[in-house]
Parts: structure tokens; sequence; C-alpha cells
């Protein structure tokens, strides 16, 4: 049996099979264990692969929403910084108005 006739079967099919006890030549059962096995390898890579692009994703937003709270708190520590000047512009302002 060839890799190419195991893909052809699928892996659910394959792992029934063997799992039921319908591989006994010992070539035969060698070649199916070797390829169980690389499927399953495969698919925890994948799974592997998929849990570090969710968590590069996460770790991502939790960076941007940090950065977004220092902005803010930059722009509030400036704003009490220049609360008088602020306070003076705006008087400025309203005066240029009243008259």
């Amino acid at each position: 049996m060839t890799d190419a006739e195991l893909e052809e079967i699928g892996y659910a099919e394959v792992l029934h099979r063997f799992e039921r006890g319908d591989y006994h030549d010992p070539a035969e059962l060698k070649t199916v264990k070797r390829w169980i096995g690389d499927k399953d390898r495969e698919r925890k890579f994948l799974a592997d692969c998929e849990r570090a692009s969710i968590s590069a994703a996460l770790e991502a937003n939790r960076a941007a929403r940090r950065a977004g709270l220092m902005a803010f708190l930059a722009l509030l520590i400036s704003t009490i910084s220049a609360r008088e000047q602020i306070i003076a512009f705006v008087e400025a302002v309203l005066r240029s108005f009243s008259r």
C-alpha cells in the first residue's frame, strides 16, 4: 500500500481500519503506522501554528490597548499642566467674540 492510496482512502477511514485490525501484512502495517504518524504530526503542527497566530493577534491587541491608554494619560497630564494657558486662551477667544 502506498501513501497515495492511503491519501485516497482518507485519514479517518485509514485510522478506523487500523484500529479495527484490517492491516495484517507487516510491510503494510509499517507503512500505515508511519503514514498515520506523519498525519498526526502534520495536524499537531497546524494546530500549533493556529494557536501561535491567535496568540500573536491577542498580544498585538493588548499592546494597542496599552498604547492607547498611555496616549490618553499623556494627553490628560499635558492638559492638566497647561490648564492656565488653556484658560487664558479661552478667555481671550471669548473676549474677542464679546466685542
